[in-house]
């Protein structure tokens, strides 16, 4: 069975979510998330999420991924 998109619902949530739970100032955008894990699936190499992860939290610096207990999307 062929995944759905988002609806725009979704999309909402997730961008409210990762605005809320993130006190990380360089943290990317839903949009910039989305071109960025395209890039990271259709490379012409694996890349481990220890390489690619850090960046989606520190756009700038590429800091430590931070400590999450869970995340949860109503």
């Amino acid at each position: 069975m062929k995944p759905e998109p988002f609806s725009d619902s979704e999309l909402d949530q997730l961008q409210d979510c990762q605005m809320v739970k993130s006190d990380l100032e360089n943290t990317m955008v839903i949009a910039m998330l989305d071109g960025y894990l395209t890039a990271v699936v259709s490379g012409p190499r694996t890349i481990r999420p220890s390489e690619w992860l850090p960046r989606v939290w520190d756009v700038v610096d590429g800091g430590n991924t931070p400590r999450v207990r869970s995340v949860l999307i109503e």
